[in-house]
């Protein structure tokens, strides 16, 4: 809402007061300061952000609008004529006054009544703030025309994420699309393959918290995509669609972010969420306590509509561009708005608490492990387990599924001080007749369990599982000593986890949040030895790479291996076209000397011109289209013979699009004496037929 009457009343005040501070020799007291403020970004469409101060004179209130620099952030230098040590300050988004100030902003604990804001004041010598607005009031509260409090704000009407931000909906890769308007005003999505949105309009519900749902994406495109809210655009994004089976693809785990007014974390929060963002994932994996809850009188009270906002905040950039995937931790006792702002895949119905989804040729299965207080271990265990042990051994008999990965909250094995033992309780959480978390892990191969909890950076491994534990900004927790057995690498830091697939092998990398790297945990996780080649090592001359416990390691010695690329093939057919060109493997060895193999082609579709050589080689694979649509997986394995080594297997994938649609109408018929068809003239030929006119 745009300031009226009573803005263009304070600032003519304003600026008679200015004059006569001008004039008077007490302008000399009057020092310039500049206000800066980040603001939610649930605040209303088109308002301007105001400094109420008492700025020009002690017991009086000014208005003055801010300049708005980005989406969020506001300035203004302004004069200050009473003592520094008297000003008193506060923001909002409407003018108001003592009696009624709908649009004034509130403290972190506002819900819905109460709660004002302490006034807000500078140190000596202070010349510019860095001030941050929590949530402003009628973002809970409803009014009548004339201001009076009609009470809170419905619980469906609350927003807190007022800008696009994605996750999965289901395991089939479609993509949801969340908005919160502040006003309930029209929402529509526009989205294409490229900036012309050309794939279409989708409008909204009507709600403040609208979904919009694109299914059936191509694997692995890039999908454009612009929010408006009341008819007026916003930015365009770009995302990723989930990957094909076999192909690249990055993301990023972020521990508990879990901000804390207290602590003042959220520097660390934005350093960590820059450091993603320069990584550029196509998915965000979160094990959650996105946000904080603390104790009351009676128990643990819910996360505020404000810590919503903070989290947003720091998270809007990475959520509009890629997946955010959690798993509810125990801050998330608002679990009203928790389940109604996020859709996620409906894994075992009802139940929404855990879920699972593929990503390319990536598992990940999230569980639940309880609030805070008064959780039933036996119970979460019960509605889980049987589901994990059918989804673990789905996948354990699926060959496009290179790594499965569980993503819970309180997780075992961390090195922690803080709560070290919670996550046991449902690691081995096992009775007679129900398999404990941990041997359903161990028994399907599950690579990597991600954690977060405890408020440190650990990598451990236990029976060749590794648990990974981290926090992305929260309140970092001491390390106990000695360290456990089973602590590859610990430190008391938050971490960006960067995880890298290319096909073969899973590469993990962290940094801090100075941006530095921690090369002590970096691990790249494989299936044999063959998944390791191409990777950076130490060796003076010749290396050979061993795949141990599910980590590469290089063995520097001369022993040749034997190299293939590339170590994916894929074709793309038309349903009854013509078979794709055939494609050829590049054989050879490490040392440049002739290295004996043979080959298996594993695959109905599949033809491999031979089966065993010598290198330098070249095999050439060839595929049939079948008559239906859809994808064929198949390999092709390779094996050196003289010294032996580890197979190399090569994915073989053949897409196989829907028959084209039937032929248009035919071209009109040519010019008399002319055999060209009709095409669009060139800018060339129009130019030479305007000058043939002219000589006529």
């Amino acid at each position: 809402m745009r300031p009226t009457g009573p803005q263009t009343r304070c600032n003519l005040r304003a600026s008679l007061a200015l004059g006569v501070l001008v004039a008077a020799p007490a302008a000399a007291l009057a020092a310039p300061v500049t206000f800066n403020v980040e603001v939610p970004h649930c605040t209303p469409p088109g308002a301007t952000v105001l400094l109420r101060s008492n700025r020009l004179v002690v017991g009086e209130t000014t208005h003055d609008p801010l300049t708005q620099l980005e989406r969020t952030r506001w300035s203004g230098t302004l004069e200050v004529a009473v003592p520094l040590a008297e000003l008193r300050y506060k923001y909002a988004h409407q003018v108001c006054d003592a009696s009624r100030c709908t649009g004034i902003e509130k403290d972190l604990f506002f819900d819905g009544s109460g709660y004002d804001i302490a006034d807000r004041t500078l140190a000596a010598g202070q010349t510019s703030t860095s001030d941050l607005v929590y949530i402003w009031r009628d973002a809970m509260t409803t009014f009548d025309a004339g201001g009076a409090s009609l009470g809170p704000r419905p619980a469906a009407d609350r927003v807190a994420f007022c800008g696009p931000y994605l996750s999965l909906a289901d395991e089939d890769g479609t993509v949801a699309i969340g908005y919160h308007a502040y006003d309930a005003a029209p929402v529509t999505l526009r989205w294409g393959r490229s900036a012309a949105l050309e794939l279409g309009t989708l409008d909204g519900d009507g709600s403040h918290r609208p979904h919009f749902f694109l299914s059936d994406l191509t694997p692995g495109a890039t999908y454009h995509y612009q929010l408006s809210e009341g008819g007026v655009p916003g930015p365009t994004y770009t995302f990723r669609a989930p990957p094909a089976p076999g192909a690249e693809t990055r993301f990023a785990f972020l521990g508990d972010i879990q901000f804390d007014h207290q602590v003042g974390n959220r520097p660390e929060q934005q350093a960590l969420a820059a450091l993603v963002a320069d990584f550029a994932p196509d998915l965000l994996v979160s094990p959650g306590d996105l946000v904080n809850s603390y104790p009351g009188t009676s128990g643990f009270i819910p996360p505020e509509l404000g810590r919503w906002n903070v989290l947003f905040g720091v998270v809007a950039e990475l959520v509009a561009r890629a997946p955010l995937m959690v798993a509810m931790g125990n801050h998330e006792e608002d679990a009203d708005f928790f389940w109604e702002a996020f859709v996620f895949p409906v894994s075992d119905p009802p139940s929404q608490d855990h879920y699972a989804f593929r990503f390319g040729s990536l598992l990940f299965v999230v569980l639940y492990t309880g609030a805070t207080e008064g959780y039933d271990v036996q119970g979460m265990l019960d509605s889980q387990t049987p589901w994990l042990a059918a989804t673990l051994a789905g996948a354990a008999a699926d060959p496009t599924l290179r790594y499965r990965l569980v993503v819970l909250h309180r997780g075992p094995f961390s090195q922690g001080a803080n709560h070290p033992d919670d996550g046991y309780a449902f690691l081995d959480g096992g009775t007679a007749t129900r398999p404990s978390w941990r041997s359903l892990f161990e028994q399907h191969g599950v690579d990597l369990v991600l954690a977060g909890h405890n408020h440190n950076l650990t990598l451990a491994e236990n029976d060749g599982v590794y648990y990974l534990t981290s926090c992305a900004g929260a309140p970092h927790h001491d390390l106990r000593t000695p360290w456990l057995p089973t602590t590859l690498y610990a430190e008391a830091t938050c971490a960006a986890a960067l995880f890298t697939f290319d096909g073969r092998r899973l590469s993990l990398a962290l940094q801090r949040p100075d941006g530095s790297a921690i090369p002590e945990a970096a691990r790249t996780f494989c299936q044999t030895a063959a998944d390791c080649l191409g990777l950076a090592h130490g060796c003076p001359e010749t290396v050979s790479w061993e795949c141990t416990n599910k980590i590469c390691g290089a063995d520097c010695d001369r022993r040749a291996q034997l190299q293939v690329t590339p170590l994916a093939l894929r074709f793309t057919a038309a349903a009854a076209g013509e078979d794709p060109p055939a494609q050829g493997l590049t054989l050879g060895s490490s040392d440049g000397e002739p290295l004996d193999w043979q080959a298996s082609c594993a695959g109905d579709f599949l033809r491999c011109d031979t089966l065993a050589g010598a290198t330098p080689a070249t095999l050439t694979v060839a595929v049939a289209t079948t008559g239906r649509a859809g994808t064929l997986n198949g390999t092709v394995t390779l094996t050196a013979l003289n010294p032996p080594g580890q197979p190399i297997i090569v994915p073989v994938t053949l897409t196989i699009a829907p028959p084209p649609d039937p032929p248009g109408p035919p071209d009109p018929p040519s010019e008399p004496g002319c055999t060209c068809r009709a095409t669009t003239p060139s800018l060339v030929g129009l130019l030479l037929l305007l000058g043939l006119r002219r000589r006529r």
